[in-house]
């Protein structure tokens, strides 16, 4: 995903990409690399789990 004009920096493009490592964002004016703090969404509890 590319966010135009949102780097604060050099007021550049930015894009969001991930490898095997996580996400990252990188700038694609100035060069630098930021590390997102990214959360996923929770799954909900197994249906296994049943009361008696």
């Amino acid at each position: 995903m590319i966010y135009f004009k949102s780097c604060q920096i050099c007021s550049g493009d930015r894009s969001l990409e991930q490898d095997m490592y996580g996400w990252y964002v990188i700038f694609l004016g100035c060069g630098s690399v930021t590390y997102p703090d990214i959360v996923e969404e929770k799954k909900p509890a197994a249906a296994s789990r049943r009361t008696a």
